[in-house]
C-alpha cells in the first residue's frame, strides 16, 4: 500500500492501478464493517449478560424465599390483599385450608376466584396480609411444591399421551398414566400422539387430559381451575366423583360455579368482588 501511494500518479493510471484501488477500498470497507458489526455485537452481549445476572440474581432472591414444605395440617390465609392497578382483585382475605379438605370456590366473572388460586401458585410478588402453615409465616410460592394444578386450558406438547403426561417427570409409571386417564375418563392410548397444543384433541379431551397430567403428579393439594368447563355434565360428574374417591385423605379445590355436581363437597365458599361472601 505505501509503495502505491508514493508511486501513485494520475498520468500514469493503469488497469491493474484501478483494480488495486478497488481491492484497497474493498479492504478497508470490509474491516470497517467488522468493527461495527463487532461493536453492536459487543454492546448485545452486554446488554444480554447484565440481564442473565439480573434474572439470576431475582431467581436466587425468590429461591431464598422458599422453604420447603412436606406436609401440613392448615394453610391460613390472613388479610390478604392484591391490588392491581387501583383495582382490589383480593381484599383482607381470610381462608383456612385443612389437610384432607375439599373445598368448592365459586363466585362471579372477576369476583376473585383465579387470582386466589394464582395467589397460592406463588404468582403474585406483591401482596399484603400473611400465609401460615401450622402457624408458621411462609411466602406462598413455598406452597407451589405441594400443589398440582389443572387449569382450563392447558399447553401440550408435540408427543404421546405419556409424555404428555409425564412432563419430564420418569417417577410416573406406565400404572400411574394409566390410571389417571382411568380417573378422568381420558379414553386414548398413552402412545397416542398428541400434536402441539393438543390440535388434534377436542376441548373435551383437551380438560381431560389436563386432569388426567394433575392427578399422576402426586402432590399435597390438587386444584382444578374451572377444569369441566367443556366436558358434558354426565361425564363431569363421574369424573368429580372419581377424583373425590382417589383424593380422600388428600387437599382438594375446585373453582366451579357448578354447585350441583358436587354433593360430597365438605365446605363452599362464595366469593364477591374479591371479597368472600359467605362460606
Amino acid at each position: 500500500i505505501s509503495y502505491f501511494i508514493t508511486n501513485f500518479s494520475l498520468d500514469s493510471l493503469k488497469i491493474i492501478d484501478i483494480i488495486l484501488i478497488l481491492l484497497i477500498i474493498s479492504y478497508f470497507i470490509r474491516s470497517l464493517n467488522g468493527l461495527i458489526s463487532f461493536t453492536n455485537t459487543f454492546h448485545m452481549t452486554c446488554t444480554g449478560a447484565t440481564r442473565i445476572e439480573d434474572v439470576l440474581i431475582l431467581e436466587k432472591s425468590e429461591n431464598n424465599e422458599i422453604e420447603k414444605i412436606s406436609d401440613f395440617k392448615e394453610i391460613r390465609l390472613n388479610d390478604i390483599t392484591l391490588v392491581y392497578g387501583e383495582r382490589h382483585i383480593l381484599s383482607n382475605m381470610s381462608l383456612e385450608i385443612k389437610k384432607g379438605s375439599h373445598t368448592l370456590i365459586t363466585g362471579d366473572a372477576g369476583s376473585g376466584k383465579s387470582s386466589l388460586m394464582n395467589f397460592l401458585m406463588g404468582f403474585y410478588r406483591e401482596f399484603e396480609g400473611e400465609v401460615l402453615v401450622d402457624n408458621k409465616v411462609v411466602s406462598p410460592k413455598s406452597l407451589r411444591r405441594l400443589i398440582s394444578y389443572a387449569p382450563d386450558n392447558s399447553n401440550f406438547l408435540k408427543d404421546s399421551v405419556l409424555e404428555n403426561i409425564r412432563l419430564g417427570d420418569d417417577r410416573i409409571n406406565l400404572d400411574d398414566a394409566a390410571e389417571a386417564c382411568r380417573i378422568s375418563l381420558f379414553d386414548r392410548d398413552l402412545d397416542f400422539e398428541v400434536y402441539e397444543n393438543g390440535e388434534n384433541l377436542n376441548s373435551d379431551l383437551k380438560q381431560k387430559l389436563s386432569i388426567a397430567r394433575s392427578i399422576a403428579h402426586k402432590r399435597k393439594i390438587y386444584v382444578f381451575d374451572n377444569s369441566f368447563s367443556s366436558i358434558n355434565s354426565d361425564d363431569k360428574k363421574i369424573i368429580i366423583k372419581n377424583i373425590l374417591n382417589l383424593l380422600d385423605n388428600k387437599t382438594a379445590i375446585f373453582i366451579d360455579n357448578d354447585t350441583k355436581s358436587y354433593p360430597q363437597i365438605d365446605n363452599v365458599i362464595e366469593l364477591n368482588g374479591g371479597e368472600i361472601n359467605g362460606l
